[in-house]
């Protein structure tokens, strides 16, 4: 299933794993077009390609001054990209239901955050988050969301 599909598909379920989703998109399109099919999605200028160019830029220039890299610029591209457009989906999604309910959905990664073990099934406002936080909003965060149909 391609990657604007999938989004889709988490909009009518209302069920958002914003870095998972975000990685469909990397890993599908060049950065310009993932960045256009995100704003296309959502009719609104979600992702700045401008603001991607200049990550991108920064991680080139910092790796020139590593003596021994150990991880591609490429790597380091890609997870900053997916980590953006994370991000710019959780805080979309959040914009455009504001006053929702949602449940913490429990992280994919192997390794998760214990700040964010804590949250798991807790029911909180997506504009607010817990403790002002939204799964997805910290890098590389893997933790998705489910907005209470009311």
């Amino acid at each position: 299933m391609t990657a604007l599909k999938e989004l889709s598909r988490a909009k009518k379920k209302g069920v958002f794993f914003p870095n998972e989703l975000a990685k469909k998109f990397v890993d599908e399109y060049t950065p310009k077009k993932a960045v256009i099919g995100i704003n296309a999605f959502y009719n609104n200028m979600v992702v700045n390609y401008d603001e991607v160019k200049s990550i991108f830029k920064e991680i080139s220039k910092k790796q020139k001054l590593i003596d021994n890299p150990t991880t591609l610029v490429s790597v380091k591209k890609e997870t900053a990209l997916t980590s953006y457009i994370a991000n710019a989906i959780a805080f979309q999604e959040a914009k455009e239901n504001k006053y929702a309910r949602a449940i913490w959905l429990a992280s994919s990664s192997d390794n998760p955050s214990i700040d964010h073990l804590e949250n798991y099934n807790k029911v909180f406002y997506l504009d607010e988050g817990i403790d002002g936080e939204i799964p997805a909003e910290r890098p590389n965060c893997q933790c998705g969301f489910s907005i209470i149909k009311e």
